[in-house]
């Protein structure tokens, strides 16, 4: 009996530290996982920023004048269409391509989900 007590005690204490491993494992893997999405969302991040910088600086400029346009016409389009750019509209689901027809002629672009809404602007 004493034998028996023996035998199921180290095996249950096998067990327990079989338990106790595979939780310790489990959180490493979880700890790995985390810095791995971290990892990848700064690299994204860094990508975004790279990609977004040669045309923030000759944005930039055009910014200014598509407030002032939009002051002028109290136009609220247009002043939307400049605040979604510059607080990133990727991040509700629309990209705003600018394209520089000619001198001083600006092409807005909205690609919602819906349909693209197009307006031109002459700064």
């Amino acid at each position: 009996d004493t034998f028996n007590n023996t035998v199921v005690g180290s095996y249950r204490d096998e067990l327990a530290q079989e338990m106790q491993r595979e939780v310790e494992e489990r959180k490493i893997l979880q700890k790995q996982k985390i810095e791995e999405s971290a990892r990848d969302r700064k690299q994204q991040n860094r990508y975004m920023q790279r990609r977004n910088l040669h045309g923030t600086t000759c944005l930039r400029r055009i910014f200014m004048k598509i407030q002032h346009k939009a002051r002028q016409q109290h136009n609220i389009l247009i002043f939307l269409a400049l605040m979604g750019t510059l607080t990133g509209a990727v991040g509700f689901g629309m990209d705003i391509v600018i394209k520089f027809l000619e001198l001083g002629h600006v092409e807005l672009t909205y690609t919602t989900d819906i349909w693209p809404v197009q307006f031109l602007l002459w700064i």
